[in-house]
């Protein structure tokens, strides 16, 4: 019996309980780590097997702009105009959603990658 075989159906087919979700520390790590990393650890437990689980969670945040703008972050994950209700029902003209990578949010400009469609920034 193949274990990679087994274990894998294990994975995909038995049900999962989560037992903890925490963001990872430079104890996980050994690297000296910023708080919000946006890297997180899952304990799993699937059938009687605990399992641990390294995942990463990307920065959204939401850019409202009066004029269209474009995205030249090379980080970027996703960029794109939407259509959103905003609190305290604030209007807007034009709502973008960008996701990067936490690391890109907190350690780059990445403002200055929003350009205008006449080039200057917005």
């Amino acid at each position: 019996h193949d274990f990679a075989k087994e274990a894998s159906i294990n994975l995909s087919q038995r049900e999962w309980q989560i037992i903890e979700i925490r963001e990872m520390t430079s104890l996980d790590t050994g690297k000296k780590r910023k708080p919000s990393s946006g890297e997180f650890i899952a304990w799993i437990l699937v059938g009687d097997s605990l399992q641990k689980i390294q995942f990463s969670v990307p920065r959204t945040v939401y850019v409202s702009t009066t004029q269209e703008i474009t995205c030249s972050l090379p980080e970027a994950l996703d960029f794109r105009k939407v259509d959103k209700h905003l609190p305290h029902n604030k209007h807007t003209r034009y709502l973008y959603e960008l996701t990067m990578p936490e690391s890109v949010y907190q350690n780059t400009n990445w403002t200055s990658n929003l350009v205008s469609n006449d080039g200057k920034p917005a």
